[in-house]
């Protein structure tokens, strides 16, 4: 079959469908997240007074689930009590 299930699949109007709802979705969401990324880069770079609150809400978030990970390793590989 080879190249005939290539030429089969770009005749079907279902899988063209799926692919133009692919690039609508990944141009939407790629679009949104640099927006809002840049709209919170610039919020903590801002000189705004509760700027170091700001910037511990974003960062906590993304550090804890580093330092869980960390600890959980560390119980792993315990001499004693680790599996």
């Amino acid at each position: 079959m080879g190249f005939a299930n290539f030429v089969s699949l770009a005749q079907d109007p279902e899988w063209w469908r799926a692919v133009i709802n692919t690039v609508k979705f990944a141009a939407v969401s790629v679009s949104l997240e640099t927006v809002l990324g840049l709209v919170v880069a610039l919020t903590l770079n801002a000189n705004l007074k509760g700027r170091g609150i700001v910037r511990t809400a974003v960062l906590i978030p993304w550090a804890v689930p580093t330092v869980v990970s960390a600890q959980m390793w560390n119980w792993m590989y315990n001499d004693l009590y680790g599996s």
